[in-house]
């Protein structure tokens, strides 16, 4: 039989088919009625269907074309028919093809032979198949049934693999039973089957893998036989009602988000060899109020146990150095404490913490912890999530790190012993219940945003020791209104208090700033640089220059008047002043910034000094009820810059002096 195609003409059709690699078993490719196909055997007289052309809704598949026995429905035979309903396969039928009835959306029943060994890749994907019951086959391939319809799935012994996505997104799976042959459940292969709720793994089985039950959102019971090995990542993510479950012995490793979002589990045994829990792996179970970690695990990830409330935790034997933090964010725990023999860690003086033996450093304090005397300092982030009102720092503590007690909201009381040296950079951001604070004596610096957002924080004593104060170190800590700066005060962030001061004093000994002629401001002595004033100052005749943010966020502020001594206002020094309603600009000086007057919302009307040449951008940016500007007869301007008064709807500029260029205001 020569190796070429046979031409079919028919009343319907006329085709052109070619198979350049058929053999001489292999005779053709023909059409007979409602289907294409080829004649796989000639010797044995058998024939894959290719294609169904009907149109009808119930599909009965012949034995035989011409003689030759149907044995394979081919890859895409009945892909995306969407008007059969139903399809009656002959007993001769051994192997269904890749997609052969993928995208078949009205298809809801169809019987699958008992001499079927092979179901191919996406077979059934899309279908609407309510129940199924398949032969004895080793492997169902990827992505089988998935986003099919199927409720009920009955499988047959000597399955031994379920492929990856086999059942992906069968939304109405409800019950399938698993054969004692199988042992092998492959990625994804159950994922998204919202409505599944038991499945009882058989003793064979090895592994678990990746996402294999991920998103079975109606799933209480998972029994995993003690022959399970591995459990892959993402394995049980979101199964929201499972609420117990037994991790075997042999599993070494519980890989990342393995548990995330199992809101409903609130028993979990892990075995005694467990090496690592991975990141994010039981994140958000928020039923959770117990777990023993075995003694054998090394290894915890990030946010391993992330927003979880635990009655208790004892970190193991063999736990390596990690990031505590991260690994319970956003966690409330009651009890903590380290097992003996860990090298890393203790729990010294049963002081509900966490302590780096090394370093003496608390790294992660829990509800009630109470700071040994043999630490010498406070680790990052350590009490954010520490339930404790107060807090006394021993004279051990030399430093405080950046974002140590930060977002802590139960926190009222902080007394720091003589020992603090430095507080980092965040250290007590955000403890918005925070009222009462005493320094340590030897304190030398308080970094950036420290206290900011201490809302409620009142009437802080600054010791001698203290040098700098960095930016917005105290911003909005709206209750500190009367400030002492104290004589050792070196250095301080124009930003340091952007809130309503009531007033300011400077010790007489400070060899750096001073508070001249009871002015209520904080002066930069050498410079003459006004750094810090309230809403009641009085500019002293020999302040020369008004630094940045020197008035901003004084809301009480209603006139300002600048002496002519002043001959440069920094950027920002008045803005969000919302209660200004008169300027007076001292004739000395020269330009007027940018963002000096930004947001003095009340600001009505500006009496400009004659020697200003220049008026920077966003000068009076929102200056919204702006609306008179009285320009001197000698006036010098020379330049209203781009946006100068941007949004101050009410100013008309029709007023100012010829010669002057003024650029767009919009």
């Amino acid at each position: 039989m020569k190796k070429e195609l046979i031409f079919l003409l028919t009343a319907a059709t006329f085709g052109t088919v070619c198979f350049s690699n058929l053999t001489a078993d292999q005779v053709s490719a023909d059409v007979s009625g409602k289907y294409e196909y080829t004649v796989t055997s000639k010797s044995k007289k058998t024939c894959t269907i290719d294609s169904y052309n009907g149109k009808g809704k119930d599909v009965k598949v012949p034995a035989k074309i011409k003689g030759y026995k149907v044995t394979v429905i081919g890859n895409r035979a009945f892909a995306d028919n969407t008007k059969v309903k139903t399809i009656s396969l002959p007993d001769t039928v051994t192997s269904i093809g890749e997609m052969a009835f993928d995208g078949c959306t009205s298809l809801k029943k169809i019987n699958i032979p008992k001499k079927v060994t092979k179901i191919g890749f996406r077979a059934f994907s899309g279908t609407s198949l309510k129940s199924i019951k398949l032969p004895k086959i080793e492997k169902i391939e990827n992505s089988v049934f998935e986003s099919s319809n199927i409720k009920s799935v009955t499988l047959s012994d000597g399955l031994k693999t379920i492929g990856e996505n086999a059942f992906y997104n069968c939304e109405k799976l409800e019950k399938i039973n698993i054969p004692k042959s199988v042992t092998s459940i492959g990625s994804n292969a159950f994922d998204s089957c919202y409505n599944l709720k038991k499945i009882d793994l058989p003793k064979g089985i090895k592994s678990i893998e990746p996402a294999a039950f991920c998103c079975c959102t109606s799933l209480e019971e998972v029994k995993i036989p003690d022959s399970v090995k591995q459990i892959g990542a993402h394995a049980f993510e979101r199964c929201v009602k499972l609420k117990k479950i037994n991790i075997p012995k042999g599993v070494k490793n519980i890989e990342e988000n393995t548990f995330e979002l199992c809101e409903s589990l609130s028993s979990i045994k892990l075995p005694k060899g467990l090496k690592t829990i991975g990141d994010y792996a039981f994140d958000n179970c928020s039923s959770l109020k117990k777990i023993k970690i075995p003694d054998s695990v090394e290894k915890i990830g990030s946010s391993a146990f992330f927003n979880i409330d635990l009655e208790s935790v004892n970190l193991p034997a063999k736990l390596k150095k990690t990031d505590l933090f991260n690994v319970f964010y956003n966690c409330r725990i009651k009890n903590i404490s380290v097992a003996e023999g860990n090298a890393v860690y203790d729990s010294r003086d049963n002081c509900n913490a966490v302590i780096e033996k090394d370093t003496n450093t608390l790294v992660l304090a829990v509800d009630n912890a109470v700071i040994p005397d043999t630490v010498t300092s406070i680790g990052e982030s350590s009490f954010s999530f520490a339930r404790a009102s107060e807090i006394t720092i021993p004279k051990s503590v030399k430093t405080i790190a950046k974002d140590a007690f930060s977002e802590n909201h139960d926190l009222t009381k902080v007394t720091m012993l003589s020992g603090v040296t430095d507080i980092g950079e965040n250290a007590f951001k955000d403890c918005t219940a925070l009222c009462e604070l005493k320094l340590s004596d030897k304190l030398e610096t308080i970094s950036d945003y420290a206290f900011c957002n201490c809302y409620n924080l009142k009437d802080v004593k600054f010791p001698d020791s203290l040098k700098t104060i960095g930016e917005y170190a105290f911003s909005e800590c709206r209750g500190f209104v009367d400030i002492n700066f104290s004589a050792g005060l070196e250095k301080i962030a124009p930003s340091s208090f952007d809130h309503d001061r009531n007033s300011i004093t400077v010790d007489k000994n400070n060899k750096h700033f001073d508070s001249r002629d009871n002015c209520n401001a904080l002066i930069e002595t050498k410079s003459n640089t006004l750094i810090l004033g309230t809403d009641n100052t009085e500019i002293p005749d020999t302040v020369t220059t008004i630094g940045n943010y020197a008035f901003t966020g004084c809301r009480r502020m209603v006139t300002l008047v600048v002496p002519d001594n002043v001959t440069y206002i920094s950027r920002s020094a008045f803005k969000r002043c919302t209660g200004l309603k008169e300027i007076t600009l001292s004739n000395g000086l020269t330009s007027i910034e940018s963002e000096t007057f930004a947001n003095c919302d009340s600001l009505q009307k500006v009496i400009m000094g004659s020697n200003i040449t220049i008026i920077r951008s966003y000068a009076f940016m929102q200056c919204y009820e702006l609306t008179e500007i009285v320009w001197p007869t000698n006036l010098k301007l020379k330049m209203i810059d781009e946006r100068a008064f941007w949004a101050c709807k009410k100013l008309s500029l029709d007023n100012v002096p010829a010669g002057v260029k003024v650029e767009n205001q919009e």
